[in-house]
């Protein structure tokens, strides 16, 4: 069994793949999200509910107080470039409920 009762992971990504959350809310209000991480980008980013305005950020300067209360706890190991899985429940007037946890791998 792995590590926190969790499935195994799917395939990691080729390295070109571009960042991305992919999530699938399922009937008993559950998110699966897979989050990828690139080094590069070429364009101009594009204004979303969750992110405007538009602004770049330094790694070291994040507003992290400014999004989802999960983040602080596994965007800084995205961006150490590691892998990891993790539970975050939340609860109906969508507060971060103690129970979480990330294993990094």
């Amino acid at each position: 069994a792995r590590p926190g009762g969790f499935p195994p992971p799917p395939p990691r990504p080729p390295a070109a793949s571009p960042w991305r959350a992919l999530w699938k809310q399922e009937e008993n209000n559950t998110m699966r999200v897979h989050v990828f991480r690139c080094v590069s980008f070429e364009g101009e980013p594009t204004e979303s509910d969750e992110m405007r305005p538009v602004q770049w950020f330094p790694a070291d300067a994040l507003p992290l107080e400014e999004m989802w209360p999960d983040v602080p706890h596994w965007l800084p190991v995205v961006l150490r470039g590691e892998s990891f899985l993790s539970r975050f429940d939340y609860g109906p007037d969508e507060e971060l409920l103690p129970n979480f946890r990330v294993i990094v791998q």
